[in-house]
């Protein structure tokens, strides 16, 4: 009895483990990123590695600027966690003009998938423990069908509960808004599907 007891303890603490972060690269190759858009999770970490002749930069300038300085030739690299969803572009500060940019798409979560009109919904907007940056809140976004997307959530805290009183097919994505007004749509993650029956 025991036995089982313990095999039953085990499986359901390794069905309850968190997913790992994983770690995604992009390539500086000649005069652009690759691949150019990234998709990764909520934590994941993005490895920049130049591989080309000329010197290199990974620079952002939105709500979660980052720069990482001028990348040695053949093999600089920089490595940078991503914690909350959205849509985070980026260039090389160097050949910008030349056309070299990049987009990470962090991925929002939506648990439960699939519920009725009654179901307490989830969105994952960062993290846990993440708070938006300075002068931002989280904000999450739902859209029935193919109509517009609505605001679903503001909110600084990296979880929100929301509830779909009418059936149908959601599409659902988070993102960051200023907290003095406009979202920008290029800070919104890809949306996920959300079925209501």
């Amino acid at each position: 009895m025991r036995r089982i007891f313990l095999v039953v303890a085990a499986l359901c603490a390794f069905t309850a483990a968190p997913a790992q972060a994983a770690t995604s690269t992009v390539a500086m190759k000649g005069l652009k990123f690759d691949p150019a858009i990234v998709r990764v999770r909520i934590a994941d970490t993005v490895t920049w590695t130049n591989g080309a002749s000329d010197r290199h930069t990974t620079t952002s300038t939105g709500p979660t600027a980052w720069d990482s300085g001028r990348l040695n030739p053949w093999g600089g690299r920089y490595n940078r966690a991503f914690p909350i969803a959205g849509s985070f572009p980026y260039y090389c500060a160097i050949h910008k003009s030349a056309g070299m940019t990049g987009v990470v798409r962090v991925a929002t979560v939506v648990s439960p998938a699939t519920g009725t009109t009654g179901t307490d919904f989830v969105i994952t907007l960062a993290a846990a423990g993440v708070k938006p940056p300075t002068g931002y809140v989280f904000v999450a976004e739902k859209a029935l069908g193919s109509g517009a997307f609505t605001t679903l959530s503001r909110t600084t805290t990296p979880t929100a509960h929301f509830r779909l009183t009418t059936r149908g097919t959601y599409s659902v994505r988070a993102g960051l808004q200023k907290t003095s007004g406009a979202i920008t749509a290029a800070w919104f993650s890809d949306p996920v599907t959300v079925t209501v029956s």
